[in-house]
């Protein structure tokens, strides 16, 4: 019991790390992936209760499409480095179990890390802006012919993670206005300075 509910914790930890590591870099991302896998398997092995996830609907669904790529990969294209993408897909279905576990023990846990992934957002928008405005972010990282790379450098998704993100987020920014009495000001600001900060970027797909 002592050593699943450690296991839990990190678990837990790992997952609240899951925003930050986005913005840290592929190579902090996939270490904190790896951990999770980790931390899950220390975490089924010493408590039972926790393999009754892997009984939802949504899982056999997965691990049936996850299948049939696999098979259509061996049909297809059977090159190995295709194949081992292919079969690495499990560790998505891994990672929404972990966040399945996690959020399920405890409403708390899925408003806490939406909470951190709120403040990572704000960052990078007032990175990005800063790049826009003064030609480099806070960083150091300069834009590169009208679009902005924010603190991912060399990488044009910033304004993809803005819009993605930012759908997320928005019932955490209207959970900290609620009580505001200009709560329907705020929220028209907040979705007009999303809008712009995806245009501004300069990644026509962000922006449809």
């Amino acid at each position: 019991m002592y050593n699943s509910l450690i296991a839990f914790k990190i678990l837990r930890y790992l997952i609240f790390m899951i925003p930050i590591s986005l913005v840290l870099g592929s190579v902090i991302l996939n270490i904190n992936l790896i951990l999770i896998l980790l931390s899950f398997s220390f975490l089924i092995i010493f408590n039972k209760d926790s393999r009754v996830f892997f009984k939802s609907d949504w899982v056999y669904v997965g691990l049936i499409i996850y299948f049939f790529q696999i098979v259509s990969t061996l049909v297809n294209e059977f090159y190995l480095d295709s194949l081992i993408r292919s079969m690495s897909f499990i560790k998505f279905i891994i990672l929404a179990v972990c966040l399945d576990i996690v959020f399920c023990e405890n409403k708390k846990n899925l408003e806490n890390f939406l909470k951190i992934l709120f403040v990572v957002l704000v960052f990078i928008l007032i990175d990005s802006s800063i790049q826009y405005y003064f030609g480099k972010n806070l960083l150091g990282y300069p834009g590169d012919d009208g679009r902005l790379t924010s603190i991912f450098n060399n990488e044009y998704i910033v304004g993809s993670f803005i819009s993605k993100v930012g759908f997320l987020v928005t019932p955490i920014f209207l959970k900290i206005f609620i009580k505001q009495k200009y709560l329907n000001f705020a929220l028209m600001i907040w979705l007009i300075y999303l809008s712009y900060s995806v245009l501004i970027t300069g990644e026509r797909m962000a922006s449809i």
